[in-house]
């Protein structure tokens, strides 16, 4: 993470209320807080209680498939977090539209390609494909 002596001393800081990060697999993460303090774990506030390791902030009992760890929960790393789910939400809407064009006007449709599609170059001859066609052939 950042070091184990960095690491374990910021642990140590640790209260309940405090806000971290859980850093799982596959890039998962959410900012949640510190539930409980033990002289040994950190549990975050969640219903399952998941605990970690105040020695190196890894989860308590994680197996080889599934690991994760706590991180410092700084605004840059919250902004980040805010964004990519805002991503994903967009992905998702953007997602379930695409599957029911059929409810949507021509003209809808259209509005929406056009504020998707990179604009057009003034000189760009446009085929039936809807691809730039190259005008020196």
């Amino acid at each position: 993470m950042f070091g184990n002596d960095a690491t374990k001393e910021w642990a140590d800081g640790l209260k309940v209320g405090d806000e971290v990060i859980v850093q799982g697999s596959h890039g998962m993460q959410r900012v949640t807080k510190v539930g409980r303090v033990t002289p040994a774990q950190i549990i975050v506030d969640r219903e399952d209680g998941t605990a970690f390791w105040k020695k190196n902030c890894e989860e308590v009992g994680g197996s080889r498939w599934h690991r994760a760890n706590i991180l410092p929960a700084t605004e840059e790393r919250k902004t980040a977090i805010r964004e990519a789910a805002r991503l994903q939400r967009a992905k998702n809407k953007f997602s379930s539209l695409t599957q029911r064009v059929s409810g949507y006007t021509v003209e809808q449709l259209e509005a929406v390609v056009a504020i998707l599609e990179p604009k057009e170059q003034p000189n760009e001859q446009v085929g039936t494909n809807g691809r730039a066609v190259d005008s020196a052939v």
